[in-house]
């Protein structure tokens, strides 16, 4: 599951990247990763009369892309070298549309878990997710570690995984959410446990139905992890369950990509929206 030890960082050297630094550190230490550090700059605009369209001219992106590399290698330099000085970490940056351009280098270069911060601020906060970080989720084909979406971002101190909290639908993709959730406590040395919600008014039969598909997952997967079946909405019950349990990470699957709406799941937003810890989708 996370066989190539490689964390992407994508990085806008905004407030909230430097508070998932911590988290990225943490995780690289725990699975051994090393870290690339990846910046994507836009080309460069001016505001021109209409009349006199202007384009960016060779000098003009190479300067971009001077600057671009200074501040990856000062972000490096300023928020790992004093903390992780014995971190493998490299850097890349590129000219492009960020989410296009971090899922095209997954693709190119073996990446075991892509992480970086939600986005959202004030009143519309609980209704939105960063464009960038909702087009990564949508597209990428590797797991996908997003932080909290919450006001202000968790402490450092927070960071290792301690308690792993493992959402379960009732789909095909549910051996392999398990699976990878299993493996990553394991190498994490976390605890974990399995939650599963069924919909409101659901009779007891369905609960002790749902009970049983658990089990039976669980019996393909050699496991025997503690779980909960709760009626509710999946947000509603996962962000409980993570409270209570007092998670560090939620796993959840978040879809195939060939699946009607692609590899992003009608639930998943609003579970990462929710949750008070961070959330790897797989």
């Amino acid at each position: 599951m996370l066989e190539h030890k490689h964390i992407l960082f994508p990085v806008d050297f905004s407030e909230r990247c430097k508070a998932t630094t911590p988290f990225v550190i943490e995780m690289a230490r725990q699975l051994s990763a090393r870290v690339t550090v990846f910046h994507v700059f836009m080309p460069p605009t001016l505001v021109y009369p209409v009349d006199m369209p202007w384009v960016a001219g060779e000098a003009d992106i190479e300067a971009q892309r001077d600057i671009a590399g200074k501040s990856v290698r000062r972000f490096v330099a300023e928020q790992f070298e004093p903390v992780a000085p014995d971190l493998t970490t490299r850097i890349a940056f590129e000219l492009g549309d960020p989410a296009t351009s971090i899922v095209e280098f997954t693709e190119r270069s073996p990446v075991s878990m892509i992480m970086m911060p939600t986005q959202g601020h004030g009143r519309f906060r609980s209704l939105l997710l960063g464009s960038v970080t909702t087009k990564v989720l949508h597209d990428a084909r590797c797991p996908v570690w997003t932080s909290a979406h919450v006001e202000n971002p968790l402490a450092a101190r927070t960071a290792r995984v301690q308690n792993i909290l493992c959402a379960l639908d009732a789909n095909r993709e549910s051996l392999n959410v398990l699976t990878f959730a299993t493996e990553l406590s394991r190498t994490l040395a976390a605890n974990i446990h399995l939650v599963h919600a069924i919909a409101p008014g659901d009779s007891p039969e369905r609960i002790a139905a749902a009970s049983a598909e658990l089990s039976r997952l669980q019996e393909r997967a050699a496991t025997t992890i503690e779980s909960t079946v709760q009626a509710g909405q999946p947000h509603e019950v996962i962000r409980a369950a993570a409270e209570l349990l007092k998670a560090d990470l939620v796993v959840i699957g978040r879809g195939a990509i060939t699946a009607p709406l692609g590899r992003l799941r009608t639930n998943v937003l609003g579970i990462i929206r929710s949750s008070p810890c961070p959330v790897i989708s797989v």
